[in-house]
């Protein structure tokens, strides 16, 4: 029976998923169906007490959030801003030139100490934690989000060969500073949706080559009696975020709800000194006070408001990816795949109003707004190439 309802828990989804994407959201949708729903599916019922009805409960929550996910991106709404006139801006130029500061700034910060150190890797964030000030925290989320999928998009579909400098610097640099195994992983993972995207793969692609890698770190297990590979790729993409989805819903469903008190919430609600509840249930799981034990969005909504929350916040998630897809489906469709693609990843193991901030996705609103402005030209022979047309357009008009 447990076998049986996880065979079709998993196998639902698949019933509307896209699996040949056609807007730059469906790769979004897939992600988080593939690394956060799917592990869950397959984890609940090992962890959880009474896994009828509470695992049951848990995957249908689930499900009604990807659902909503899905159903709420769906509208045409553009956040663009509207100039009178045309303005030539060189983006690009400019787009390089603030990646090569942040590199000289992330070299600067690592003081040239190129720390390729696996093992330590947490030891070297809770130093940085406690040492590197707010300001340096978000100029790092900062490269990591924004400079890097433009790193990419620019390396590869431009041709941009100092955009492609900055972005090995810019990934080795900041794993090397704190220790966050994200910033070498996730621009391979652009590149890979790259190339996916420009020979028009299916979903299902990026499934095979996960799975490669997974019966990579079997044999290596086997055959070498080494975990390396499991550890730093296999355990943290497809274990973990179905782990602590499962931890949160048993924890937050017998206690009370945090209600944003570790954060904003404490203005509304006079709380202080409230607990986030990623430490929490790092302590409360993990034996650890400083296990800071982050879980997607629809678990840390769940955290902060119930089962509403799963519902208020899966439809703002929607809301964010139909932004997306209305400023790059049309003329900026790869620029499109790699943001979602960015968002699909980050959205799996971080929670919506940390990944906002933390995360860098409002900081790729911005740019994307600015970037996909029709009234802003980014190359100047783009304009003198229409100029004559709206010449003659204006000419007939008039005669």
């Amino acid at each position: 029976g447990v076998h049986a309802t996880v065979i079709g828990f998993y196998l639902l989804p698949l019933l509307w998923l896209p699996i040949t994407p056609k807007r730059p959201s469906d790769m979004t949708i897939w992600l988080l169906y593939m690394f956060s729903y799917a592990p869950t599916t397959f984890i609940c019922f090992h962890i959880i007490k009474d896994p009828f009805p509470d695992a049951i409960f848990l995957l249908v929550a689930l499900l009604i959030a990807l659902i909503i996910v899905d159903l709420s991106r769906r509208h045409r709404i553009k956040l663009i801003f509207h100039l009178d006139l045309p303005i030539i801006i060189p983006l690009d130029k400019i787009i390089i030139m603030l990646s090569v500061l942040l590199c000289i700034y992330v070299v600067y910060l690592m003081k040239f100490n190129f720390n390729f150190d696996f093992v330590n890797v947490y030891e070297r964030r809770l130093a940085i934690r406690g040492s590197s000030s707010l300001l340096t925290g978000y100029i790092l989320s900062f490269c990591r989000s924004v400079i890097i999928i433009f790193s990419v998009y620019l390396a590869f579909v431009k041709k941009s060969r100092i955009a492609f400098l900055a972005l090995i610097i810019l990934s080795v640099g900041i794993f090397a500073y704190d220790g966050t195994k994200s910033s070498l992983l996730i621009p391979m993972f652009l590149v890979l949706i790259y190339f996916l995207t420009i020979f028009k793969k299916s979903n299902v692609t990026i499934n095979f080559i996960l799975l490669f890698f997974i019966i990579v770190s079997i044999v290596e297990f086997i055959r070498l009696d080494s975990n390396i590979t499991s550890t730093l790729f296999t355990r943290r993409i497809f274990a973990v975020p179905g782990l602590l989805n499962t931890l949160f819903w048993e924890y937050y469903s017998v206690h009370d709800k945090v209600m944003m008190a570790d954060s904003i919430g404490r203005y509304f609600l006079g709380s202080t000194n409230v607990t986030a509840s990623t430490f929490v249930i790092g302590y409360e799981f993990f034996d650890s006070l400083e296990a800071n034990a982050n879980t997607g969005i629809w678990m840390g909504s769940y955290a902060h408001f119930g089962f509403i929350g799963i519902v208020l916040l899966s439809m703002v998630s929607g809301f964010i990816l139909g932004l997306v897809d209305n400023l790059t489906k049309t003329k900026f469709p790869v620029l499109g795949y790699l943001v979602c693609a960015y968002i699909g990843i980050l959205w799996s193991e971080q929670m919506l109003h940390t990944s906002m901030l933390t995360g860098g996705i409002f900081y790729i609103l911005i740019f994307l707004m600015i970037y996909c402005n029709p009234n802003i030209l980014n190359r100047k022979k783009h304009y003198h190439r229409k100029a004559p047309l709206a010449f003659r357009k204006i000419s007939s008009e008039v005669g």
